[in-house]
């Protein structure tokens, strides 16, 4: 798929997760995707937004115009999606928006899905049943590792 910013990726991959994830993700998604990505390319992106939402006011809508474009500048730049999908996640305004704009613009060929829990990530988006899936609760870490490397290798290539 053609990037619009001239075939230019800021980022291999764009992690969508809760900022509650975020130690899960460094643990274990994390060290998949840099056994994959070449350190010399821009690597990864890796949110944490741990204060959204802790705002109130005319500050908290400042931050949310500001998150929502840079979200989308650092989306759109990325080549492929990893969606990190625990049950809070799956409620998580931000990680269904980011989900969304994937499958809108993007291809679900470039996605994958990580489930951290039991959960269902068709109550999330029901487009996310073509999505490559790595179920967590079957695999041990390092299984967890391979399989996302494999896949992330299959989209990257």
């Amino acid at each position: 798929m053609v990037n619009p910013q001239k075939d230019v990726w800021l980022a291999e991959v764009f992690v969508s997760h809760t900022s509650g994830d975020t130690a899960y993700c460094k643990a274990l998604v994390l060290p998949a995707i840099e056994a994959v990505v070449e350190r010399g390319f821009n690597q990864y992106v890796f949110m944490d937004w741990n204060n959204f939402g802790k705002m109130s006011g005319e500050h908290a809508r400042g931050f949310a115009s500001g998150y929502v474009k840079e979200i989308t500048r650092l989306i759109r730049g990325s080549r492929s999606f990893i969606g990190v999908l625990s049950a809070a996640a799956i409620a998580s305004k931000w990680v269904a928006w980011e989900v969304n704009w994937w499958l809108t613009n993007r291809s679900i060929e470039e996605a994958i899905v990580v489930l951290s829990e039991e959960c269902n990530p068709f109550d999330l988006d029901s487009r996310l049943d073509k999505a490559r899936t790595v179920f967590l609760p079957n695999v041990t870490n390092s299984g967890m590792q391979t399989t996302l490397q494999a896949a992330l290798r299959e989209i990257l290539k």
